[in-house]
C-alpha cells in the first residue's frame, strides 16, 4: 500500500482548511 502518500495526503488535508 501507498503509506509514504497516505501521510502525505493526510498532510495536505490537514494544511487545507476544513471547511
Amino acid at each position: 500500500p501507498d503509506v509514504e502518500f497516505c501521510i502525505e495526503a493526510e498532510k495536505i488535508i490537514n494544511s487545507r482548511p476544513a471547511a
